[in-house]
């Protein structure tokens, strides 16, 4: 079997009986039923409709190794980095400190990449 056109970094090019025929390795759930490891989820909705509190809980869970909402199992504490798109720092402190304590964050395990409002991505 050929291996697959390297086209750019991250980009890859498969005849497809190859990649139809190809076996990969198992893949392990972080959220067993939700998510897998090495996934990148993102959420996207109206304005005030519960995308920044729902992916807090899923934040806390991975963390901390908690069941996420109680049901779902964590395979293990995880790293998570969030990447915060909108809104401005101190809004999304002000929103951290009231979330932290109530969902207890593993703060330790947690990385925020803020991408300043002014910042342009079009």
């Amino acid at each position: 079997m050929a291996e697959p056109v390297i086209i750019l970094p991250n980009v890859k090019s498969y005849q497809g009986t190859e990649f139809y025929k190809k076996e990969f390795p198992k893949r392990e759930f972080l959220i067993f039923g939700l998510c897998y490891d090495k996934d990148i989820n993102m959420v996207v909705g109206d304005e005030k409709s519960g995308k920044t509190i729902f992916f807090h809980n899923v934040e806390s869970s991975l963390t901390n190794g908690y069941p996420f909402l109680g049901e779902f199992s964590v395979r293990e504490p995880q790293r998570v980095l969030h990447v915060q798109l909108e809104g401005d720092e101190e809004e999304t402190q002000e929103r951290l400190k009231k979330i932290v304590p109530a969902l207890k964050f593993n703060l330790d395990n947690w990385q925020l990449l803020f991408f300043d409002r002014r910042m342009r991505l079009n």
